[in-house]
């Protein structure tokens, strides 16, 4: 008869799988040494008194510290920095021996992923700004330089991989490493001893190292003021002045001799502006603002175009925009045209088509001012010349009747317009004759009351259509000053704007050496804030 035990014999019976164990080692604590790489350290010595009252109160050290072998004897520490030392303190100042040996999980791992798990571990610890851009700056490079270490993060985007290893917002994780691409070495320095903080330092990280270098001998190191001398002092950087000419330039620019009289005509005269696309900017006749920058002149702006895209091969093209021809020119009629030479008799003077582009290459540098009667003058002369080429000619085409016509029709409306201009100043100086006068002011309450009150100063201009109403202040150095009110029961100011225009471009600066108020060559769509405008009252009473 087969006994119990027979009949369990030969049945396979299945342990149950145990994860890797990890045994713990007494070392002592003299034969820890810190991590060459380790850099989120205790603030003082108050720290480590504190956690040595933990491990005393809990009669020992609760979890063991992570260390690896590097010599017979001696362990190099990855996690428990802190608790090493405050073992080290029990026994060496308060006397407590059995502190002395410390449980430890000892591994057998590379000296990259000992960096990587060291920045791992210091997750939880309290840490500056520095010291978490340093972190993530480290783990950048590891993963980067030994992907053979960590195979399991090497797919996605590397902020992405970060931010999810340490529990981050992508946000976050890029600004830090943008700070860390981007940063100059002196502004770094600043950023470790807290003399900047994060978000002054990503500001500042657009910037060039020599201007980062600028503003900190400046002592420009808070956020707004970084933004102002942006705004105020920087000229448009190389990516800026990239994507403006890509976007807006390229297919245009035929003729590269001729690309700064094209800009001024269909930008800067035109005063063109645009927001919310690849890039924000702003023109004038005398330059072009991009971004958040200054405004640079247009040759300037040329010469970078030159720099970033340079002409290889030079191109000229000729442009004729009046002439008077000889009939024996070959007779090549456009497409769908009719042929308006082919009955002319071989060495008669006939005058052919004139260009009639209005819009004149008037340079920027000339002194004298472009008023509406400048124009109509440059207009009459030019209708003058085309008359004298008719009335000499034997025969005169269709086209070139049509075109005379539409010079004529051109003169005619400079001439209202211009007329109507006349009026308009008119009215402009019997208003600035009709403002009240300027008090003198005593305190900020006196200054803030008449912005208040900016109803006295006379309505400038109204338009019904957007419920808009217009008052205008002019100041003796030519600055003005306007408020753009629309119709609202909320605001105290009445929901007015104000805009500051004009006026000397030199500003009275602060102890960081940025404007008190802002300048302003022509009207801004954005407001300036009632502190700034006060700035400004106390600047021109003073």
């Amino acid at each position: 008869m087969a006994t119990l035990g027979a009949m369990f014999a030969n049945t396979g019976v299945k342990k149950a799988e145990t994860p890797p164990q990890r045994v713990t080692k007494w070392i002592h604590y003299t034969k820890l040494k810190d991590n060459a790489a380790q850099y989120c350290n205790e603030r003082d010595k108050d720290e480590i008194i504190a956690l040595a009252g933990l491990i005393d109160a809990d009669n020992g050290v609760l979890q063991q510290i992570l260390v690896r072998k590097i010599k017979n004897d001696q362990y190099e520490i990855i996690a428990g920095h802190k608790r090493r030392r405050a073992c080290k303190y029990l026994v060496e100042e308060e006397g407590k021996k059995q502190y002395a040996f410390v449980p430890c999980f000892v591994e057998n791992i590379s000296d990259v992923k000992a960096e990587f798990q060291l920045y791992s571990s210091n997750s939880h610890h309290v840490k500056t700004d520095y010291e978490k851009m340093h972190e993530l700056e480290r783990m950048k490079y590891l993963i980067e330089t030994y992907p053979e270490e960590f195979p399991q993060i090497q797919t996605g985007r590397m902020v992405e991989r970060l931010a999810a290893q340490l529990q981050m917002n992508k946000t976050t994780v890029g600004e830090y490493l943008t700070i860390s691409k981007n940063l100059g070495e002196n502004a770094r320095t600043a950023f470790e001893d807290g003399t900047i903080k994060k978000s002054a330092a990503v500001e500042m990280a657009a910037l060039p190292e020599k201007e980062q270098d600028a503003l900190l001998s400046a002592g420009v190191t808070a956020l707004k003021d970084i933004k102002a001398y942006k705004e105020e002092c920087l000229e448009p950087s190389e990516e800026d002045i990239r994507l403006f000419y890509e976007h807006y330039i390229q297919n245009h620019d035929k003729n590269r001799a001729e690309l700064k009289e094209y800009l001024i005509r269909s930008y800067g005269k035109r005063h063109s502006c645009g927001t919310g696309g690849v890039i924000d900017f702003d023109c004038s006749p005398k330059g072009i603002k991009l971004g958040k920058s200054k405004e640079i002149s247009w040759t300037k702006f040329i010469n970078k175009i030159n720099e970033y895209y340079p002409v290889h091969e030079k191109e000229e093209t000729v442009r004729v925009k009046e002439k008077i021809t000889d009939a024996k020119c070959i007779n090549a009629p456009d497409s769908g045209r009719r042929n308006e030479t082919e009955n002319i008799i071989p060495g008669q003077l006939c005058v052919t088509d004139v260009d009639m582009n209005v819009e004149e290459d008037i340079p920027v540098e000339d002194k004298e001012e472009y008023t509406p009667k400048y124009f109509l003058n440059e207009q009459i002369e030019k209708l003058e010349k085309m008359e004298k080429a008719v009335a000499f000619a034997p025969t005169v085409i269709q086209s070139t009747i049509k075109t005379l016509e539409r010079q004529r029709m051109i003169v005619k409306a400079l001439t209202a317009f211009s007329a109507n201009t006349e009026t308009a100043n008119i009215k402009e100086k019997t208003v600035k004759l009709m403002q009240p006068e300027l008090p003198k002011f005593h305190n900020t309450e006196e200054r803030r009351t008449w912005l208040e009150n900016y109803k006295d100063w006379g309505v400038w201009y109204t338009d019904n259509r957007i419920g808009v109403t217009y008052y205008k202040y002019e100041f003796p150095d030519e600055t003005v000053l306007i408020a753009e009110e629309y119709k609202s029961d909320y605001s105290k100011y009445g929901n007015a704007f104000f805009h500051l225009v004009g006026g000397p471009k030199k500003r009275e600066k602060n102890s960081y050496g940025v404007p008190r108020y802002p300048y302003h060559e022509r009207y801004c769509r954005h407001s300036d804030s009632i502190t700034e405008l006060i700035e400004f009252l106390k600047a021109i009473q003073k």
